[in-house]
């Protein structure tokens, strides 16, 4: 077991909540291109997705 006491704040803390939505797409089928390389091809539109909290935190001061 280890002591992580080192490692505790106790200072007030605010969490880090993220400004923006990243967007998920799924791809449907995929194909190669001129160049051999492979390219992913969505026929749905994208959806946003609210990310969850982290355990980032920024020192309230």
């Amino acid at each position: 077991m280890r002591d992580i006491s080192a490692f505790r704040q106790t200072q007030p803390v605010q969490a880090k909540i993220p400004t923006t939505l990243e967007t998920l797409v799924q791809a449907t089928f995929w194909h190669s291109n001129a160049q051999g390389k492979i390219e992913l091809v969505a026929d749905k539109p994208p959806t946003q997705v609210q990310q969850e909290l982290t355990c980032a935190a920024i020192p309230i001061s």
